[in-house]
């Protein structure tokens, strides 16, 4: 392997992408790392393997993003795989994670604006007056609203009247105990982080204020999190990084979500973050690279 490209978003402002960190260990191994936004037309063929990485706009035009994609693979290697990427990249996914007995946050799906009979049920159901909606294909909390009447609903009608959306509780442990990310590659567990927001937010990313730090995972939530990807490798077959996101209700863990497509790795939070990463690619790519033809 000589070139890499990590796929990434042609304007960058505005968002926190820590990638760049882990390409002096690739240079060290002679391979070349080139960040290639995904809306530009390249010879893919030219790199020996593309990586997605930080292209944080696909939501915005996530057909055309496919499209690409599908150019990329058909041309080389591309972790992870468009099949992952498409279970991946609408929520409905938690769907087939809760039929495999795995604790989601309970979720209901919809694509139209629902009845005040029908959100007082969801209410009764969460046990829980205070709403988190958001679209069903979403990044960096984009359109992500907590709602707290069928009021603030209807409000965001224009948003969501032609958009497949998500209805689920409103977790008051985001606030103060946050989310935790646990961060996989080739299967194996790297490292975690505990993302909690700004004071008056909800949402953890570092673009929204949010603060990022090291997390010492319990025996409770990696077990969860190792049964969620031995499940997701035999479904879509090694995948090369994965995001576990989990939050705390009373004394149970649940999944949050389960980020395949881009997920930032968060690798200053964990000394051999980038190590693991570029060992695990090498890997990858060893694999993979037979099945070519």
């Amino acid at each position: 392997m000589k070139r890499i490209a990590f796929l990434t978003l042609e304007n960058p402002e505005g968002f926190v992408i820590y990638d760049s960190l882990c390409i002096p260990f690739f240079e060290k191994l002679g391979i070349q790392v080139i960040p290639i936004p995904w809306t530009k037309k390249k010879e893919w063929s030219n790199y020996d393997l593309v990586v997605i990485r930080s292209p944080w706009d696909y939501q915005q035009k996530w057909s055309e993003f496919i499209h690409v994609l599908k150019t990329i693979q058909s041309q080389t290697l591309l972790a992870n795989s468009l099949e992952t990427v498409l279970w991946n990249v609408n929520k409905t996914y938690l769907r087939a994670l809760k039929e495999h007995m795995f604790p989601v946050i309970p979720s209901v799906f919809l694509d139209t604006i629902i009845s005040p009979k029908d959100y007082q049920s969801v209410i009764s159901n969460f046990n829980n007056p205070y709403l988190v909606i958001k679209p069903q294909i979403s990044a960096n909390s984009d359109n992500t609203y907590i709602i707290e009447s069928y009021k603030d609903y209807k409000h965001l009608k224009i948003i969501f009247e032609n958009k497949p959306y998500i209805l689920q509780p409103f977790l008051e442990s985001i606030e103060n105990e946050g989310e935790i990310s646990l961060i996989y590659f080739n299967g194996e567990y790297s490292h975690a982080v505990k993302k909690t927001p700004k004071p008056d937010d909800f949402r953890v990313q570092e673009e929204h204020g949010g603060r990022i730090q090291p997390f010492n995972a319990p025996d409770d939530l990696l077990a969860i999190a190792n049964s969620v990807i031995q499940y997701l490798n035999n479904r879509l077959g090694l995948l090369l990084y994965a995001r576990i996101d989990l939050v705390r209700k009373s004394d149970k863990w649940l999944i949050m979500e389960v980020e395949l497509i881009e997920p930032s790795l968060y690798f200053p939070y964990y000394q051999d973050a980038c190590k693991n990463f570029v060992r695990a690619t090498l890997k990858w790519y060893e694999i993979f690279s037979r099945t070519v033809i």
